[in-house]
């Protein structure tokens, strides 16, 4: 026998959950619910709820003018114009050099 489960959920986050489903292969956001409620009452699932920061959401002209950037920046390690370094001591000597 099937039962109805109606959960009150924000908009944005069912838009969000149900790309997020769909990213990992499910056919549907219901069908990631259903595997998610099976799993649990088998006791086969642990979830672990971990805070991370929030994505940093750049605007379109925040994004452009960075991928300008990163454009140019590869330009530039092409041509052999990059400092390496493998660790502090020469990064920073490499650093106070521009200062003298």
């Amino acid at each position: 026998m099937r039962t109805i489960l109606q959960v009150p959920v924000d908009k944005k986050i069912r838009q969000l959950a149900e790309k997020s489903a769909l990213n990992m292969g499910f056919s549907s956001l219901q069908e990631s619910l259903r595997v998610i409620m099976r799993q649990m009452s088998l006791n086969k699932i642990n979830l672990n709820l971990i805070q991370q920061e929030p994505d940093e959401i750049l605007t379109p002209e925040q994004e452009k003018i960075l991928l300008k950037k990163d454009k140019a920046s590869q330009k530039e390690i092409a041509k052999g114009n990059y400092f390496s370094s493998s660790n502090i001591d020469e990064i920073m000597k490499n650093l106070n050099s521009y200062n003298e």
